[in-house]
């Protein structure tokens, strides 16, 4: 249980307003995600009006049934594709974002070596 000891240490670090504020913070946009996704997918009949059913790991398999929605292009379909897509394309911007910043740092942190004059 040493997690529980850690956000108990949270706590008591940041005071109860803080910390509940900070988990606030973090469960607000987690919890948005999730209702507007079912929002649309349940206006549209998404997944089982598509020919498909979901069980487990469902983010990948909307994702390799994802073309599905692009095809008669409805708004609610789009924005429904967009929120599929939304969480890899964030992942793989922060990951661009922070090998192009190593490499940067990288590059302008090299010892050059001085002129032969």
């Amino acid at each position: 249980m040493k997690t529980f000891t850690e956000i108990g240490a949270l706590f008591r670090q940041l005071g109860p307003v803080r910390f509940f504020l900070l988990l606030a913070a973090i469960l607000a946009p987690i919890l948005a995600y999730g209702l507007i996704f079912a929002r649309l997918a349940g206006n549209i009949g998404w997944p089982e009006d598509y020919g498909f059913t979901c069980r487990r790991k469902c983010m990948f398999v909307h994702m390799w049934h994802s073309h599905k929605l692009v095809t008669d292009g409805t708004s609610a379909e789009l924005a429904l594709f967009a929120f599929i897509w939304f969480i890899p394309a964030m992942v793989v911007a922060v990951s661009i974002a922070f090998f192009f910043k190593r490499w940067l740092k990288q590059r302008r942190a090299r010892i050059r070596p001085m002129d032969a004059d």
